[in-house]
């Protein structure tokens, strides 16, 4: 099994190839269509809102603080999952967007704090009607100011890394700073109302979208709507979505002819329902790389255990596997086989025809050994240049000494295209050498090692081609060597 990575390096650039996250990865037809029909959604229901949008709604005195408290949470949910992207990708413009949901938040704590009724009859801070006002006006003008310079930065920037060591200064710079600043804003705004304009005369939001601060409204929200909608990520392309619904709800509540209508109502709901856009955007992402995740393991999983040329599994799995398959064996009275298979004559392939040659010679062999593996528990590995060992599980000696049999015909029987003549081809053959344990048999790995090695070594001394069992007598001599070595390291 072959492997491709495309990790990342430590270097300050960003691969856009590796399509990694939602910030990344381009957005496919698929991505376009599901937006629109978002997006469309939103317009055809915000038409019939407008519709009947100055049609008086009875007093929801829970509205506001329900409505409030849910966008401090979604807001606030989806900042904290911009910022944990902001580490992991390393992209001012995700930095900057979290600090437009931070604000929102924030803001949102502020006006319920600042509306009448929300907690008791009167307010507990400031002015209602002017702080609450200009409270949201803040918002609607900083929200998308931070939206629009999110997408600056990423045109100018491109696809770069911010560096590891700037992390926590673009952080404060990025995130703290505009939080920082909005926040004070809205503080002013309830703390000195006295000191700002009255943005809505005789309680008409009407005279307020006609206004050069209505006009910056309109003007700069749809300004980040079409920057937003430029980029081809996905990140930008749900961006541009949720800013729509951001900008549908602002006009919403711009037309509203008072506070209580059914207009100024879906308004104040829109705003949410942004949140909510990009935050199940964040979620679909998560969900979409479990899966990825998963793969990702198991792929490298697969690469720690398997030869990277033939595919078959490397020497650390069997050092590892074949101890464990005795003990499974021998817990479920199975004998256990090892086949031990070496190339004939290998070095000389390899200096005539080189090693590419040799590569695929191995390639070919290793493939002929993995067809005869049909059994749980049965395995090939690649032991080492042109060794190859088959373990198997539960077979009589008998049918193990078919089964090499059977493989070192198979193998004979093969024709390689030579390298430097297209008429010309070339034979293998190997040499094996099997040794079996009994379930009653107390021999370890490195004892069933040592017979299989000593009957391959019988193999190629006496001809090559051939397959050669190890006896009682191997087994037991392969026991006593062992013993030998434990004596001499005490």
């Amino acid at each position: 099994m072959h492997i491709s990575s495309n990790a990342r390096s430590e270097s300050d650039e960003w691969h856009p190839a590796d399509g990694i996250g939602i910030v990344t990865t381009r957005a496919s037809v698929g991505a376009w269509m599901w937006a629109g029909a978002v997006a469309a959604g939103l317009a055809l229901l915000t038409v019939a809102v407008a519709t009947y949008g100055d049609v008086p709604v009875i007093s929801m005195p829970s509205f506001i603080p329900t409505s409030s408290v849910a966008a401090i949470i979604v807001d606030g949910l989806v900042g904290y999952l911009l910022v944990v992207h902001f580490f992991i990708f390393r992209q001012p413009a995700i930095g900057l967007v979290a600090a437009a949901f931070g604000l929102q938040a924030c803001a949102a704590l502020m006006w319920l704090m600042s509306f009448p009724g929300a907690f008791t009859n009167d307010v507990l801070v400031g002015f209602a009607s002017r702080a609450t006002t200009w409270i949201t006006v803040f918002t609607y003008v900083a929200f998308p100011a931070l939206v629009l310079a999110a997408v600056i930065v990423h045109w100018v920037r491109g696809e770069r890394l911010v560096p590891k060591e700037y992390i926590p200064f673009a952080v404060l710079v990025v995130f703290c700073a505009p939080f920082i600043a909005v926040a004070l804003a809205n503080w002013f705004a309830v703390r000195h109302w006295d000191l700002l304009p009255e943005p809505i005369l005789h309680g008409d939001f009407s005279s307020l979208a006609t206004s050069p601060l209505g006009i910056l409204l309109w003007t700069i929200n749809l300004l980040a709507l079409i920057a937003a909608a430029r980029p081809s990520n996905v990140f930008f392309l749900w961006l541009a979505v949720s800013m729509f619904a951001e900008f549908l709800g602002m006009s919403l509540w711009l037309s509203a002819s008072a506070r209580q209508t059914f207009e100024w109502y879906a308004g104040q709901a829109a705003h949410l329902v942004s949140a909510v856009i990009l935050l199940a955007a964040l979620q679909w992402e998560v969900h979409q790389m479990y899966p990825l995740l998963a793969r990702a393991n198991e792929a490298l999983y697969r690469a720690s255990v398997e030869d990277g040329l033939t595919g078959v599994f490397n020497r650390a799995y069997f050092n590892n596997q074949l101890p464990a398959e005795l003990a499974r064996a021998r817990r479920l009275r199975l004998p256990v086989s090892l086949i031990m298979v070496d190339i004939d004559h290998f070095k000389e392939l390899n200096d005539r025809y080189g090693h590419p040659f040799g590569d695929r010679c191995l390639i070919k062999v290793a493939k002929r050994l993995n067809e005869q593996i049909h059994r749980p528990g049965d395995f090939t590995a690649r032991f080492g240049g042109e060794e190859f060992a088959m373990v198997l599980i539960g077979a009589s000696p008998k049918g193990v000494r078919d089964v090499a049999e059977l493989t070192r015909r198979r193998i004979e029987i093969l024709r390689i295209a030579s390298p430097t003549s297209h008429a010309e081809t070339v034979s293998l053959t190997v040499s094996m050498g099997v040794a079996t344990v009994e379930p009653d048999q107390r021999m370890d790995a490195a004892a069933l090692l040592a017979a299989a090695d000593r009957a391959l070594y019988g193999a190629k001394a006496t001809g090559r081609n051939r397959v050669c069992v190890a006896d009682a007598a191997a087994s037991i001599a392969a026991l006593q060597d062992m013993a030998k070595m434990v004596e001499v390291r005490r």
